[in-house]
Protein backbone atom coordinates (compact mmCIF):
# COMPACT_ATOMS: atom_id res chain seq x y z
CA UNK A 1 0.00 0.00 0.00
CA UNK A 2 2.86 2.38 0.93
CA UNK A 3 4.82 1.50 -2.48
CA UNK A 4 1.72 2.15 -4.42
CA UNK A 5 1.50 5.88 -2.46
CA UNK A 6 4.94 6.55 -3.15
CA UNK A 7 4.97 5.58 -6.81
CA UNK A 8 1.75 7.67 -7.16
CA UNK A 9 3.06 10.75 -5.63
CA UNK A 10 6.80 10.08 -7.46
CA UNK A 11 4.57 10.31 -10.71
CA UNK A 12 2.62 13.14 -10.05
CA UNK A 13 6.11 15.03 -9.30
CA UNK A 14 7.62 13.93 -12.59
CA UNK A 15 4.39 15.15 -14.09
CA UNK A 16 4.79 18.72 -12.71
CA UNK A 17 8.49 18.85 -13.42
CA UNK A 18 7.87 18.08 -16.99
CA UNK A 19 4.51 20.77 -16.57
CA UNK A 20 6.96 23.09 -15.11
CA UNK A 21 9.71 22.50 -18.10
CA UNK A 22 7.08 23.16 -20.68
CA UNK A 23 6.50 26.70 -18.71
CA UNK A 24 9.40 27.84 -18.51
CA UNK A 25 10.42 27.28 -21.97
CA UNK A 26 7.38 29.27 -23.20
CA UNK A 27 8.07 31.90 -20.89
CA UNK A 28 11.77 32.46 -22.19
CA UNK A 29 10.11 32.36 -25.59
CA UNK A 30 7.68 35.63 -24.63
CA UNK A 31 10.98 37.16 -23.17
CA UNK A 32 12.64 36.66 -25.79
CA UNK A 33 10.10 37.89 -28.03
CA UNK A 34 9.65 40.81 -25.96
CA UNK A 35 13.29 41.61 -25.91
CA UNK A 36 13.56 41.73 -29.78
CA UNK A 37 10.05 44.14 -29.79
CA UNK A 38 11.81 46.78 -27.23
CA UNK A 39 15.07 46.67 -29.22
CA UNK A 40 13.33 47.40 -31.87
CA UNK A 41 11.13 50.07 -30.53
CA UNK A 42 14.05 51.84 -29.20
CA UNK A 43 15.69 51.96 -32.58
CA UNK A 44 12.85 53.14 -34.61
CA UNK A 45 9.82 55.76 -34.77
CA UNK A 46 6.63 54.22 -34.07
CA UNK A 47 5.08 56.45 -36.76
CA UNK A 48 7.22 55.88 -39.51
CA UNK A 49 8.64 52.55 -38.49
CA UNK A 50 12.00 54.11 -39.80
CA UNK A 51 15.72 53.89 -38.12
CA UNK A 52 16.37 56.45 -35.57
CA UNK A 53 19.13 58.04 -34.30
CA UNK A 54 19.66 56.04 -31.18
CA UNK A 55 20.55 53.44 -34.09
CA UNK A 56 22.19 55.88 -36.25
CA UNK A 57 24.65 56.31 -33.09
CA UNK A 58 25.06 52.38 -32.43
CA UNK A 59 25.66 51.22 -35.52
CA UNK A 60 28.41 54.18 -36.02
CA UNK A 61 29.94 52.94 -33.00
CA UNK A 62 29.81 49.24 -34.17
CA UNK A 63 31.46 50.25 -37.56
CA UNK A 64 34.21 52.30 -36.03
CA UNK A 65 35.23 49.59 -33.77
CA UNK A 66 35.45 47.81 -36.35
CA UNK A 67 37.36 50.07 -38.23
CA UNK A 68 39.59 50.52 -35.17
CA UNK A 69 40.41 46.76 -35.38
Amino acid sequence: MEATVAGVVLVLVLVRQVVTLLENAALLDRLSASQVELSHRAHHDPLTGLANRALFSARLEEAIDRHRR
